[in-house]
């Protein structure tokens, strides 16, 4: 059942012991923070720079991602951690330093997750581009 998969995967992401100051949830992530989907499909995506990054790279070696990113794969897929973002024209930096805490995880504002869903533009994207606008426009987000 999906909440059984979200509370293993934030449970295997907290065994990583990564610091929250140096990571982003990013990807759908928000999408479910801010309870636009009921659940991610099956992973999470997080973008991480400094200390974060380093503890991460202590599991397994990064590999090159089809943008140049470097991706390191963990849990058989189901946690990609990033060093960059390169769907969009914004640093880990900016992402991360204007991330949101939802239930004390930091997650990558729903703008940049909109400029990412609509760079991409797949099939999914389409729907969660229309579920954040929706959401934003009925909470005034800015």
């Amino acid at each position: 059942n999906f909440y059984k998969l979200m509370i293993y995967l934030f449970k295997q992401l907290d065994s990583l012991g990564l610091p929250k100051t140096d990571y982003a949830i990013i990807g759908s992530g928000p999408l479910y923070a801010h309870g636009l989907i009921p659940a991610l499909e099956n992973d999470l995506d997080i973008i991480a720079r400094n200390s974060a990054w380093k503890k991460a790279m202590e599991y397994t070696t990064p590999i090159t991602g089809e943008v140049g990113d470097l991706i390191i794969n963990l849990f058989n897929g189901r946690i990609q951690v990033f060093n960059e973002w390169s769907y969009i024209d914004k640093s880990a930096n900016e992402i991360i330093n204007n991330a949101e805490f939802h239930n004390g995880y930091p997650f990558a504002s729903l703008d940049h997750v909109l400029i990412t869903k609509k760079k991409l533009n797949r099939e999914k994207d389409l729907l969660h581009i229309k579920l954040i606008e929706e959401y934003m426009a009925t909470k005034n987000y800015a």
